[in-house]
């Protein structure tokens, strides 16, 4: 029998985990969110806290639009501020992926201009029975098989999920109990979608006993071997990965081949997440041709996978960020923003929209005196941010040359080890 004292305290509990500040609620309109909406207003209410709410208009039906507009309408009536994001760029290519992208996307910039701690999304129990299923069907390994987080920070986009364990069919019986409808999107029902014919499939699996429950228990056994993998990394890296000043991971070579695989292939895959500021992992694929590089050879000259560049010598393995990956030399429009999603810039006031920012490139090292040039090996400070007026370098943080440019790798000297911690 439903209790809706019980589905608040479920709520309440899961809510004791977000950080001060305002709190943003994405909200559809579909069951899910709407539910989370009405929980969190009677939440903050009680202890007063501020929700604001953002509906994501994709502009791919012509209903969308009237969705939004019921959204901010309930969200008037609660007397909670609402925003419509619109997705207005439509490249081409998969487009559940790129819609998933822009959400991030628009919610980032939201959370940012409303200086939100936190962006609370909708998804369920049976959310996270699916996503497992999926990754199965894709031959997942354990990171992935661990299911949805419930916390995740996507690009400085801080994401918490309150009704990860609480069944969609508890929130629906709320709603109606509250007596209020919910949109149901037509994409649900599209089978050319696989979430939706793993959605329709999960019955039959519960036929034969794998319930949702017990592909949720699955995914908290994963979580708990997933801990103790990455512990075990950590403590590796610990003695034997170093990180430069100027950006560049490496890695003792004889150790790391010493290491069961398992722990091999994750510290390569956070290597290059680090190094990219990518925030998916490689393809294991393309992992395993690197993996397999490095332990056959003895040097690598340079191997490229995901924006970065791996070098294997001197007994180590070099991470570096690859050169045609860096974004191109653009005109400076603000006083401090991040370049390259992995460094804090800081520019005099003086040089904005007159000086421009970008890697310093080999016309750039060509202009630096030998005796200027420090113990940084040419490919990393090829890629290195300088200042430039009208082509001429006026300053290169990384060699301490000229003024005008301060930056420091977000995170500080032990960027990556936090990275470790976290991700």
């Amino acid at each position: 029998m439903f209790h809706v004292e019980k589905l608040n305290l479920k709520f309440a509990r899961a809510m004791n985990k977000v950080p001060e500040g305002d709190i943003g609620v994405a909200v559809s309109g579909g069951s899910d969110s709407l539910a989370l909406l009405h929980l969190g207003a009677d939440w903050a209410q009680k202890n007063r806290r501020t929700l604001k709410v953002a509906t994501i208009d994709h502009r791919l039906r012509p209903e969308s639009i009237a969705e939004s507009q019921y959204v901010k309408k309930i969200s008037t009536r609660l007397s909670i501020e609402h925003t419509t994001l619109t997705w207005l760029e439509k490249p081409s290519g998969n487009i559940q992926k790129l819609a998933r992208d822009a959400r991030h996307r628009l919610l980032k910039n939201w959370s940012t201009e409303k200086n939100l701690s936190v962006v609370l999304l909708g998804h369920t129990l049976e959310d996270n029975a699916e996503t497992i299923m999926i990754r199965l069907i894709r031959g997942s390994g354990v990171d992935g098989l661990v299911g949805i987080s419930q916390y995740k920070k996507i690009n400085n986009l801080v994401i918490f999920r309150p009704l990860l364990q609480i069944k969609r069919e508890e929130l629906r019986t709320y709603l109606i109990d509250k007596k209020i409808s919910w949109i149901d999107d037509p994409s649900n029902f599209d089978e050319r979608f696989q979430r939706v014919k793993v959605r329709q499939l999960m019955p039959h699996l519960a036929d034969l006993g794998l319930t949702i429950s017990k592909i949720n228990d699955f995914a908290e056994h994963m979580k708990r071997a997933k801990v103790a993998l990455d512990s075990e990394v950590i403590n590796f890296a610990i003695s034997n990965v170093e990180q430069k000043f100027w950006g560049d991971l490496e890695i003792q070579q004889d150790a790391f081949i010493e290491l069961p695989n398992e722990f091999q292939l994750r510290l390569l895959s956070l290597s290059l997440r680090w190094i990219s500021g990518n925030f998916y992992r490689p393809r294991f694929k393309s992992l395993k041709i690197l993996l397999d590089l490095i332990i056959e050879h003895q040097s690598i000259a340079g191997f490229t996978l995901m924006g970065c560049l791996v070098k294997c010598r001197r007994k180590k393995i070099i991470f570096t960020r690859e050169f045609s990956a860096i974004p191109k030399r653009q005109k400076i429009c603000k006083t401090t923003f991040v370049w390259d999603k992995k460094w804090n810039v800081r520019v005099d006031k003086s040089k904005i929209n007159h000086f421009m920012v970008g890697p310093l490139g080999k016309d750039g090292v060509s202009q630096i005196k030998k005796e200027n040039i420090v113990d940084i090996p040419f490919y990393a400070l090829n890629s290195s941010i300088a200042l430039f007026e009208n082509g001429d370098v006026k300053c290169v943080p990384m060699l301490s040359f000229g003024s005008g440019l301060n930056v420091e790798l977000i995170g500080g000297a032990d960027s990556f080890f936090n990275f470790l911690t976290t991700y």
